[in-house]
């Protein structure tokens, strides 16, 4: 399956970032594909750290952003 997560939070260490990592991880670790798009920062990093796939955007424009990763 194919899953996109999406943080619009301008936290960088907040608990929903952190639930969105943990549960990325375990959704790749049964074999989905997840990616997920949050703000340019510290958590761009982090994230590709655990291996999971993020796309730093400005969610000015969520329809497009979401866009641009799906097409």
């Amino acid at each position: 399956m194919k899953i996109l997560q999406i943080i619009s939070s301008k936290d960088t260490g907040g608990g929903s970032q952190e639930h969105t990592r943990i549960l990325s991880l375990g959704l790749q670790g049964k074999g989905h594909r997840v990616k997920i798009i949050c703000r340019p920062g510290s958590l761009v990093e982090a994230y590709r750290k655990d291996g999971l796939e993020v796309y730093p955007l400005e969610l000015r424009d969520k329809r497009k952003a979401i866009r641009e990763i799906v097409d």
